[in-house]
């Protein structure tokens, strides 16, 4: 059985309250230490999932790839 598993592990707009204090300091701060994070806008991952659905890359002989660090 094929399937496509759409996994965000942070969506973007979560940080826009966080903006003024990135501004001001340069960075973020997160409670994480080291950790690192998936994270997407909620219209990117909303794309993909519509063309998951709706069959259109595989009409086109794409599949989807996993996003992968390098």
């Amino acid at each position: 059985m094929a399937y496509t598993h759409l996994r965000a592990g942070e969506f973007m707009p979560a940080y826009f309250r966080q903006v003024p204090p990135i501004v001001a300091k340069g960075a973020m701060f997160l409670p994480m230490e080291d950790a690192r994070i998936a994270s997407i806008d909620v219209g990117d991952i909303a794309e993909i999932a519509a063309r998951v659905l709706t069959g259109s890359d595989m009409k086109q002989g794409l599949s989807p790839h996993p996003v992968r660090r390098r």
